[in-house]
This record gives C-alpha cells, sequence and structure tokens, in this order.
C-alpha cells in the first residue's frame, strides 16, 4: 500500500509534476514552431505552384501570340496595301486595288483552307466602330459572322480606334482563339478598316488544362482557374469537376462571399471553413487558397487545399512529442523511484532501524557512517552518539562497581 506521507512519495509526485512540467512546456515550445516552419513551407509550396502555372499559362501565351505574329503577317502580305475606303453607300466599301472587298470571302477562305482552324476577317471603319465585311469565322449555326461590328466593349478598341495594333486570347462563337487586329490605312494613313487574323488554340489549351488538373495538393487539393471578368466572372475555366459553372456567389461556412473576395483582390492568400457535403463530412474545416492574376487572359489562377492536410507535419510531431513526453516521463520516474529508494530512502530506513534499536537500548551495533552525504553525517553523529553513551553507561557501571 502506497503511504501518501512517506518522504518517497511527495518526492516522486513532486519530481513527477516537475518532469511532467517541463516537458509538457518544451513539447508546446516545439510544436508551435514546428507548426510556424510547416506553415512557411507549405504555403510557400502553394505559392510556388500558383507561379509555375502562371508561368505555364504566360509561356504558352507567349508562344501563341509569337505564332499569331507570323500568321497575321502572312495574311498582310497576301491583301498588299493598296486600299482605300468608298463612303457613299450606307455601309462603307472597303477596296482592294480598286476591287470592292465588301461581301468578298476569297481573301479571308484562301487564308483558312490552310486548315489548322485558322480564321480571318476584314472590317470596314463604319462611323466610330468596325463592321465585318468579308469573314471566315462562323457562327453557331454555320453562317457567316458578317454585319457585325466589333462593339465599343471589346477589349482591343481604345487601341484599335487610335490606329494601333491589339492582340489577345479571345472566345468567339464558342470557340477560343488567339487574335490579332491590325489597322488597314490608306495612301493618306488614314485608318479606313482592320484584318483580324485568330489561330485556334483549343489543343494548346487542352495541354495547359491537363498539366494543371495533374497537379495534387495534399490528399484532396488542386488547382483551379476561373475568368476574373465580365459577365463570365467567376466562372471555373480549369477545375477537376466544375468546368465551366459559375461561382462568384460560393459561401463558406460563415457565409462570407470568398470568392467575390478573390475577385475584388486579384492576388493574395485566403482562408476560409468549407463544408464539403458532398462527400459527407459534417463539420467544415479550414482550406487555404494561394491566388494569382494573370491579366492578359482574364484569369485567376488558384492552388488550394484543406489546412489540416498540407500542415499534418505539425500534427503527426505533436503526435509524436505527446507519446514520448510519455514514455520520458515514465522512464524517469521509475529511476528516479530506483535512484531514491537506493540513494535515500534505503539508507534512511537504516538510519531509522538505528534510532529504534538505540531506543530499545541496544548499543551494541556498529554504524557505517562512511558516506559523505547528509544521510551520512546524521549516521556520524550518531556514531559519535552511540560512542558517548557506551562511554557514560561503561563509567556509571564503574562506578556502581566501586560502590559494591
Amino acid at each position: 500500500m502506497i503511504d501518501l506521507h512517506s518522504i518517497r512519495f511527495r518526492l516522486s509526485a513532486i519530481l513527477g509534476v516537475a518532469i511532467i512540467l517541463l516537458l509538457s512546456g518544451l513539447v508546446l515550445f516545439l510544436n508551435s514552431e514546428i507548426r510556424d516552419v510547416n506553415e512557411r513551407e507549405e504555403t510557400k509550396k502553394l505559392q510556388n505552384t500558383t507561379l509555375l502555372i502562371k508561368n505555364l499559362v504566360a509561356q504558352t501565351d507567349d508562344i501563341l501570340r509569337h505564332q499569331t505574329d507570323n500568321w497575321s503577317s502572312a495574311f498582310r502580305t497576301g491583301l498588299g496595301t493598296n486600299f482605300s475606303l468608298d463612303e457613299s453607300t450606307k455601309t462603307p466599301s472597303l477596296k482592294l486595288n480598286n476591287v470592292v472587298l465588301n461581301g468578298r470571302h476569297a481573301e479571308v477562305d484562301a487564308f483558312s483552307s490552310g486548315g489548322q482552324g485558322n480564321v480571318a476577317t476584314i472590317f470596314v471603319k463604319s462611323g466610330d466602330d468596325f463592321e465585318r465585311i468579308a469573314t471566315s469565322v462562323k457562327k453557331e449555326d454555320g453562317s457567316r459572322a458578317l454585319g457585325t461590328t466589333l462593339g465599343r466593349n471589346h477589349p482591343g478598341y481604345s487601341a484599335l480606334i487610335a490606329g494601333q495594333i491589339y492582340s489577345g486570347k479571345a472566345k468567339l462563337f464558342g470557340r477560343d482563339y488567339m487574335t490579332k487586329y491590325e489597322p488597314i490605312l490608306d495612301s493618306k494613313g488614314k485608318l479606313i478598316g482592320l484584318s483580324f487574323v485568330g489561330i485556334d488554340i483549343k489543343s494548346s489549351l487542352d495541354f495547359v488544362k491537363q498539366t494543371i488538373k495533374q497537379v495534387k495538393l495534399g490528399e484532396t487539393g488542386y488547382v483551379y482557374v476561373m475568368d476574373a471578368a465580365g459577365e463570365n466572372a467567376g466562372t471555373l475555366v480549369i477545375h477537376p469537376t466544375q468546368e465551366d459553372k459559375n461561382i462568384s456567389g460560393a459561401q463558406d461556412s460563415n457565409g462570407n462571399y470568398f470568392i467575390k473576395s478573390m475577385l475584388e483582390k486579384r492576388n493574395g492568400t485566403i482562408v476560409y471553413p468549407w463544408l464539403n457535403k458532398e462527400a459527407g463530412e459534417t463539420r467544415p474545416r479550414d482550406k487555404i487558397a494561394i491566388f494569382a492574376e494573370y491579366k492578359d487572359w482574364n484569369w485567376i489562377i488558384a492552388a488550394g487545399s484543406y489546412s489540416d492536410e498540407i500542415f499534418s507535419l505539425a500534427d503527426r510531431v505533436k503526435s509524436l512529442l505527446l507519446e514520448a513526453t510519455f514514455v520520458v516521463t515514465i522512464s524517469m520516474l521509475l529511476l528516479l523511484v530506483y535512484y531514491l529508494n537506493r540513494v535515500v530512502i534505503a539508507p534512511m530506513k537504516d538510519l531509522v532501524q538505528v534510532s529504534r534499536n538505540i531506543a530499545e537500548g541496544d548499543l551494541s551495533m556498529d554504524i557505517d557512517s562512511t558516506r559523505k552525504d547528509e544521510i551520512g553525517k546524521v549516521l556520524h553523529s550518531m556514531h559519535q552518539m552511540l560512542v558517548k553513551l557506551r562511554q557514560i553507561i561503561g563509567e556509571v557501571r564503574t562506578a556502581a562497581d566501586n560502590l559494591t
């Protein structure tokens, strides 16, 4: 039975509590430091992933622009430069070598006949806009997109109306193109129309999509891309399961519109609670997303995952540290109990026995007082007391004998 009042129990309890407090403090400190390092490293990986994808898109964009420049140069070389404008009709007539180009598709069809899905268009300047008068661009019903205007909402309108070149990615009647618009000038340098070339970039976009979809972050994390401008803002361009879905109105578990926040900030980091009901989850978990804008394509690229998946190293280390703390605490307590028994408790038992023997009048014992610690000093004092008692008793006996 354990004696709660014994020195052994009290010392063991004090040392045990001290060890637990010391190791617990060490565990908390190490866990905090490891978590900080883990979060910094994993966040940096997400940032690097986003940057790598952004660079991939930028390189693809650069290659496609270069190809479009070459095709546009070939188209303009084939057309020549002798353009003029007849404004006597409702829709001005654009002429090449005095041949009216309105409704004439020979040039644009010849360009598109080379295959690869490339298209071309000739615009005439009509007032403050540009109207398609010859095109190989087909609408969804298969008819040519004639009579339609560029529109002032076109991203290149300001540059083009000022007589400058514009190039960029565009979606025309459901198909993606890398486009280039060049001004058409008359002999006096007056802006009278535009030439347009678009190269089909479906295969290039498919490659980018497949590459992005292969990126895995943690157990369930992934990279996704969404439109960032216009009426399509928030529409998923690239996503493992929800492409073409508009998620601009998505709310996290706290009711915050986190996608709208991303669309407003364009670049940054966002952490939000998310409950994945489709996966059967019953409680929300924090998600982290690092996002960056690729402005030339009006894309926002985001790399995201659940925080507990990518920061799991700190949790695993915490569990290991707690287990190690338990094992070390038990081991040290056993070692300390053994040490206390051997170095303190056993000698104190001997000391108690010596005191008991002296109290019972047994002065014949020998006391080992060679120890140099406090117990040794007590034993040495008791040895001296025992010697003194023997001397006194001896003197008393001698005196008694003399009296008789």
